[in-house]
């Protein structure tokens, strides 16, 4: 796969408001891409993991990472830089992969937020002076990243803490789960926590409940059936464990606004 090119700096607001996942392809940079997000959520696989973004959350991709994003419905906006090694301060080095986990929860989040604000906003300038405050508030930002790195609590930067571990091993159960048939009974014996502290922790690290992230997770692989397979309507149903056609039809038009076969003609253009 050939890494999509970056051989400027560039910044820019992203916003959008999604009635259904959007699914962006598998690629890689052949420069660095930082995203912060200021609304909505994301899934992501990087490195063969299955990761989750939120509001306020930081994601960083180093040169030549292969990934792929999907956007989840609702109002969706985030802050992204690129840039390739060559547009890096002289005097400061980007933190290594193994200094920066791919998703981050970030402390001092008004801070990094307002930082790259001003890079967007610098970098839009037009004055003669715009590029340079630009690349001194890049340079601000990487180095407020290194003092996050030495000075954060290995649970909130590291996202390496037991509970979030668990949490991550969780996602990626429901996520590699074919037919969604598992319980939550299932995951807690599989990881040694009890049914109703699952439930709470899920909810805590990822602002949602693990039966509805199972919901949000049966629909999006619904739709990648939906526009990816000839399966028929009945036979996704049942792999994603729907009681009836009409139980599936019905709760996925109550997510989407549409049917699963009107999201199947349209070929999915933004329901």
């Amino acid at each position: 796969m050939k890494p999509l090119t970056q051989t400027t700096f560039d910044a820019y607001f992203y916003t959008l408001n999604l009635a259904g996942p959007m699914h962006l392809s598998e690629h890689s940079h052949d420069g660095y891409e930082i995203i912060y997000m200021t609304s909505g959520s994301m899934n992501i696989y990087v490195e063969k993991k299955h990761l989750k973004a939120g509001t306020g959350h930081l994601v960083v991709y180093h040169p030549h990472e292969i990934h792929r994003e999907t956007f989840l419905p609702g109002e969706f906006s985030h802050i992204c830089l690129r840039f390739p090694e060559s547009c890096l301060p002289q005097d400061v080095e980007f933190p290594s992969r193994n200094e920066l986990p791919h998703v981050i929860d970030l402390v001092w989040k008004d801070k990094f937020r307002g930082l790259m604000e001003q890079i967007v906003l610098e970098h839009k300038g037009i004055d003669r002076w715009s590029h340079r405050l630009r690349d001194i508030c890049f340079s601000q930002f990487i180095m407020l990243l290194h003092r996050a790195i030495e000075h954060s609590s290995h649970e909130a930067f590291s996202l390496q803490s037991d509970n979030v571990r668990k949490v991550n091993d969780i996602i990626q159960i429901i996520n590699n789960c074919d037919t969604n048939r598992i319980t939550m009974d299932e995951i807690s014996r599989n990881i040694f926590m009890s049914k109703s502290h699952l439930g709470h922790v899920f909810k805590r690290i990822t602002g949602v409940s693990p039966k509805n992230y199972v919901i949000r997770n049966k629909m999006q692989k619904s739709c990648e059936l939906l526009l990816h397979s000839t399966k028929s309507i009945v036979e996704i149903s049942k792999m994603m464990d729907f009681s009836t056609p009409a139980y599936f039809n019905r709760m996925f038009k109550k997510k989407f606004g549409i049917t699963p076969g009107e999201y199947r003609k349209k070929g999915f253009q933004n329901p």
